[in-house]
C-alpha cells in the first residue's frame, strides 16, 4: 500500500494525493504548518486506486507543511513533508 502527495514543492493552491493498493474506507487528510496549526482538513472516502485533488482555497504562505492521512480509527497511515515555495 502506498500514499503519495505531489507536487512537492507545492505549486499554486492544489496538491494531489494518490492512493495505490490502499484499503477502501474513510480517511481524513490533515495539513499542518510548522507552528502546529491545522491549515486544512478534508475527509476522503477512498474506493480503489485513485488520485484525489485537494484545493487549499486560500494561498498558503511559503514554508514546510506536514500532510498526514488518518484512517477511520484515527491511526496515522501516512505522513509526508511538503514544501510550499
Amino acid at each position: 500500500a502506498e500514499i503519495n502527495v505531489f507536487p512537492n514543492p507545492m505549486v499554486g493552491n492544489n496538491i494531489n494525493i494518490t492512493f495505490t493498493n490502499v484499503k477502501n474506507g474513510a480517511y481524513d487528510l490533515q495539513i499542518v504548518n510548522m507552528a502546529g496549526a491545522v491549515v486544512k482538513t478534508m475527509p476522503i472516502q477512498h474506493e480503489g486506486s485513485k488520485t484525489y485533488t485537494v484545493n487549499l482555497a486560500t494561498q498558503l504562505p511559503a514554508g514546510i507543511y506536514n500532510v498526514s492521512v488518518k484512517d477511520n480509527s484515527g491511526k496515522v497511515v501516512h505522513t509526508q513533508q511538503v514544501v510550499k515555495q
